[in-house]
């Protein structure tokens, strides 16, 4: 499993050059997510390969050096 968080400026800026609805913009992200899914599945090892991709809604918190303080990410 992975968990990602997406830069929402740049797809809502995607979302109204393209006309999108609230719903296309959910779904658009769905396929983002797929396609990231397969992409790395594609080049690491069948162990490591992602199952799913859960999409982060608010930025990683993180540590002084910017590091990503996975425990509370655990599920």
């Amino acid at each position: 499993m992975a968990r990602v968080y997406l830069n929402y400026e740049k797809l809502e800026a995607e979302a109204v050059n393209r006309k999108l609805s609230e719903s296309q913009t959910g779904k658009h992200i769905q396929e983002l997510l797929e396609a990231l899914r397969q992409q790395v599945n594609e080049s690491v090892p069948s162990f490591s390969r992602i199952n799913k991709i859960i999409e982060q809604t608010e930025p990683f918190e993180k540590t002084p050096t910017q590091k990503i303080k996975r425990y509370l990410y655990v599920n």
